[in-house]
C-alpha cells in the first residue's frame, strides 16, 4: 500500500483510514481525495477538550457510556450581530441550568434512596 507523499506521520487519521480499506483501494487515492474523507469524517478523532471524561455505565439492563467534553469552541458560526449574542447566552444559561438542576436532583435522588437502605 503505497501512501501519497503529502502525508506526514501527523496525520493519524489518514493512515488508520488506509490500513483498514484494501491495499489496492488504498493505493487509488490522491491527495486531494485522502484530504476530502479527512474532512468529511476526521474531526472527530483529532480534537483536543480541556474536560474530556468518558466512563461506561453498567446496569442492569445493559451497558451504557456517558461523555463529557467542554473546551473553547473554535467554530466560525458567523452571528446576527449583538442581539444573537443575547439570544444564545440566554439559550446557553437556561441549559447550563437544566442540567445543574438535573444533577442536584440526581443527587438529592440518591441521598433519599441511601436514607431509606440505612433506615
Amino acid at each position: 500500500m503505497s501512501r501519497p507523499e503529502s502525508l506526514t506521520p501527523l496525520d493519524g487519521f489518514i493512515s488508520r483510514f488506509l490500513a483498514r480499506v484494501p491495499p489496492d483501494v488504498a493505493a487509488s487515492f490522491s491527495p486531494a481525495q485522502l484530504t476530502a474523507v479527512q474532512r468529511a469524517f476526521g474531526m472527530r478523532y483529532v480534537m483536543d477538550h480541556a474536560v474530556d471524561v468518558r466512563r461506561t455505565l453498567h446496569l442492569p439492563w445493559g451497558r451504557y457510556y456517558v461523555v463529557l467534553l467542554g473546551g473553547k469552541d473554535w467554530r466560525n458560526e458567523g452571528g446576527s450581530g449583538w442581539f444573537g449574542a443575547l439570544a444564545r447566552l440566554m439559550v446557553d444559561t437556561v441549559a447550563c441550568g437544566a442540567v445543574l438542576g438535573g444533577l442536584a436532583a440526581l443527587a438529592f435522588g440518591i441521598a433519599r434512596v441511601l436514607a431509606v437502605i440505612a433506615a
